[in-house]
């Protein structure tokens, strides 16, 4: 299993992300990572900052709580 995200992945991820969605419970704006995107240096580091979780196998604490929702639809 790959466990590597590139940085070609996380430029389209946050490139086509809309920037009106909610990120997480941190409350980052997602322009920020659309900033960082647009240099190739920010762009190495965040990369590198995504994969040290997934390396060590360690989930960072803002990961260990989420919120779904569903919305039900009429068929």
């Amino acid at each position: 299993m790959n466990t590597k995200i590139t940085e070609s992945e996380v430029f389209s991820l946050y490139a086509k992300w809309n920037e009106h969605t909610s990120t997480s419970p941190s409350q980052f704006h997602l322009g920020l990572y659309k900033a960082l995107i647009s240099s190739s240096k920010l762009l190495s580091i965040l990369t590198m900052l995504m994969n040290i979780p997934l390396k060590h196998g360690i989930p960072l604490r803002r990961w260990e709580n989420s919120t779904m929702c569903m919305i039900e639809k009429d068929i």
